[in-house]
Parts: structure tokens; sequence; C-alpha cells
């Protein structure tokens, strides 16, 4: 299914690897969306006739069919034995005081080979990447090939701390759900976008020529982290379409509607396609400060730390803390493309 991976999908790709798996062991367990994808892949790598056959029964196929074809071998006819010439007695050589250097550097002994290095003990053990984990290693090799810079910035959070408990009040009166940080975050991101529009631009090349994509709207990518049963973790990152067209209202409703659907496992193709820039924040799981990777298609990147007070005064009694004026921070980074966005931009843009 390599062949038919949607580039478009970016960092989401490894998901598309694990639904095709499904599909072929059941296609009616996999979304309407996902299924004309797979279909339409099939059909592009000629596999639509052969939907019910695994690889290794095609392997096999093909291997009795080339052990059935082989032509035989044709008799090889030994060539006549010729005379041996009749051998002359040898010259005698004349006396010489020292050896060729040839023969010098025959008999100089061999210089052992250097040992390689070993990567893997005898304790070790190596355990194939399968599935979304191989993806995710693929994506993150071609991440490599965007030269990114960082920006990052400490911002007091107070005020935003006030402000959101006075809307959830408000909200709770009406029997709305509460807002996250990460909402007012992605809603910021998306309102200081429209005075600095270069950090929603992309890198492309046509025909070896750079070019500086220009978007025309806004698609806000949210890195999602989902637990599976057996403990392991996988990231989606699917987008809010247009976010820059909505208001405050109709951005909380469709920032619900696409995490509910993320840990439902309800998304569609079009949901991680057009990813433009993404939110990620590790500060939930008490990460200060995060340095993501940039995927191809996108200009940047940003992400979120914990907000608490800073270590140095973490320990500090309330008291003390409310004499010295300290509150809690919050890190922000923004990691962008620097073919294309220069660190003024970045610094204007989180300071937006």
């Amino acid at each position: 299914m390599q062949e038919g991976n949607d580039p478009s999908l970016g960092v989401n790709s490894w998901l598309e690897e694990e639904l095709y798996h499904q599909y072929r062991f059941d296609r009616k367990s996999v979304d309407e969306g996902w299924t004309d994808l797979f279909v339409h892949a099939e059909d592009q790598n000629g596999a639509g006739g052969n939907g019910n056959i695994s690889p290794e029964q095609e392997s096999a196929a093909q291997t009795s069919v080339a052990v059935e074809t082989e032509p035989e071998p044709a008799p090889v006819r030994e060539p006549p034995a010729k005379p041996e010439p009749q051998k002359e007695p040898p010259k005698p050589e004349p006396p010489r005081s020292e050896p060729p250097k040839t023969e010098l550097a025959k008999a100089a002994p061999a210089q052992p080979a250097k040992p390689e290095p070993k990567t893997v003990g005898a304790s070790d053990q190596l355990i194939p990447l399968r599935g979304a984990a191989a993806r995710i290693a693929e994506n993150m090799t071609l991440s490599l090939s965007i030269p990114v810079a960082t920006s990052q910035r400490q911002i007091p959070v107070r005020v935003i701390e006030e402000n959101r408990n006075l809307i959830n009040k408000r909200r709770v009166l009406k029997g709305q759900s509460k807002l996250s940080f990460t909402q007012l975050i992605a809603w910021a991101i998306v309102k200081a976008l429209r005075s600095n529009a270069g950090l929603n631009h992309a890198y492309a090349e046509n025909g070896g020529e750079p070019f500086r994509v220009v978007r025309g709207q806004v698609n806000l990518g949210l890195a999602i982290d989902i637990a599976a049963k057996d403990g392991t973790r996988s990231l989606k990152v699917p987008n809010i379409k247009n976010a820059d067209g909505m208001n405050f209202a109709q951005f909380v409703a469709a920032y619900d509607d696409i995490v509910a659907r993320a840990r439902t496992n309800k998304l569609q193709v079009a949901d991680f396609e057009g990813t433009t820039i993404s939110l990620t924040n590790p500060g939930t799981v008490g990460t200060f400060g995060s340095v993501p990777r940039l995927m191809p298609g996108q200009g940047a990147i940003v992400a979120t730390g914990v907000i608490d007070y800073p270590a140095e005064f973490a320990a500090m009694s309330e008291e003390n803390r409310a004499m010295l004026g300290l509150g809690k921070v919050l890190t922000i980074t923004c990691t962008y493309d620097h073919r294309i966005i220069q660190g003024a931009e970045s610094g204007s843009f989180l300071a937006k």
C-alpha cells in the first residue's frame, strides 16, 4: 500500500497504512471515505483483480511458474586436449644483494582490519517496526529534509486564566462544555495569522526551482494523543478547515467535533488533508517546552508547555509568591521552515 499513500496526509500517513490492513481483512470495518481511497489505490496499482490473494500466495504462484517454464541447460562439450609444449631447462638467475620491493611488500605482515562497532549487544533484542510505528519513523526521516529554526517565548497566563474562568462560568450556566487552555491558544494562533500570514505559507519546488506557496485559508492541525487499549500511544493530527473564516463559537464547535471524532476513530480522509499550520500541546503531560518536528507542506508548528510557576519559585509559599508578584507562565515555541520564514517573523507572530 506504500505506493498509494496520499502525501497530503503528512504525519498521519501511518493511520492510512493501519486502516488499509484492517480493510484487507474486513472491508466493512472501514468507513466509506477510506474504502474509496483504498479501492482507487488498488485500481491504480492493478490490484483490483486479486483482492483476495495474499502477497505470499502471489509470490508462491510466481515461483511455481518460473520453475515450470525454466528451460533445461544445454550439454557442455569439453574441448579437445592440446599437446603440452616441451619445457626448457630453467636459466640460472644472476646473484642480487637486495630482494625486489614487491617481495618486501609481500613479506610485510598484514595489518588487522578494524572491527566494526556493534550497535546490538548480546542481551539486546531486535523488534521490527510495523504499521503505525514504521510510518512514524518514515515521517520523521522526511522531516530531516526541512531546514528549520525555532523561536521561544515565555508569557504570563494570569490574564488568560482569569478570562477562561469568566467564560466557563457563563458556559456552565448555559449547559455548555468548559473551554481548555488549548482551545484559547488555538484561537489565538488563528487571530495572530491575520497580521503574520507568512507563518501559514509553505515551501515547494517545481522543475527544480524554489517557490513560496501562499495559502488561501488557515487549516489548523491539532495534535491529539490517543492511548490504545494495550497502553501504546499514537498521534493523530487532523485539521480544522478554514479556521480563519469562523467566529469564536464556530471555531469551538469545530474543535470539539474533531477531537471527539479522533478519540472515537471516526475521522475521515479529508480531516487530515491540507494542513497549513499545527498546534501540539505536550504541556498536558508536564513538559516545560518542546521543539516538534515540521512535516513537508507546512510552514510552522507551534508547541505549548505546561502552565506553572517558574521552577526556581515552585517550592515557595503562596504568600511569598504573592508578595513578590509572581504568577504562572507558559512557554510557547514556533518551529518554522527557514527557507520561507525568518526569525523576525516568527518572533512577531509569538508576540501577537
